[in-house]
């Protein structure tokens, strides 16, 4: 199996600007079900797709939940996705 690789990332450079996020969990829900707003669970049979089917499932939730539900398509997002990169487009990747 072949792995790939970020390089020449450089971290930010400092601004003074920037400030620490801190949120308060106090008045989050212990749990959330959210199986009302799911679709169906989908079968990518043996294409690598995992990373566009759980991305396409959230944007089908989204829809879900504000009434507006659209059957997205999976294979769009995983051969469009990996268009732009070379040395995605010829493997079968997640």
């Amino acid at each position: 199996m072949s792995k790939f690789f970020l390089t020449g990332c450089l971290p930010d450079p400092e601004d003074h600007r920037d400030y620490l996020f801190t949120a308060s969990t106090s008045i989050l829900p212990t749990s959330v079900d959210l199986r009302k707003d799911a679709g169906a669970i989908e079968n990518q049979l043996s294409t690598g797709s995992c990373v566009a089917n759980a991305t396409i499932s959230s944007l089908e939730m989204i829809l879900q939940r504000g009434g507006k539900f659209r059957d997205l398509s999976r294979l769009f997002c995983y051969y469009n996705i990996r268009e732009p990169y070379a040395n995605l487009k010829e493997k079968d990747t997640g």
